[in-house]
């Protein structure tokens, strides 16, 4: 098993239009893939980023 934990820097303001393109699209083609996707995740200290 392969675990990769990515975090994404977004510009301000941005946060919550980057997690509804994920889950709309990314999510979907990588579980096609065959990927189990656990995030994305909101960091708590900073509303621009995204694990």
């Amino acid at each position: 098993m392969i675990i990769e934990i990515r975090r994404y820097w977004l510009h301000p303001g941005k946060r919550e239009a980057f997690i509804h393109i994920f889950e709309r699209v990314n999510r979907p083609a990588l579980r096609d893939a065959g990927m189990l996707v656990f995030g994305p995740m909101r960091d708590l200290a900073d509303p621009d980023v995204v694990h």
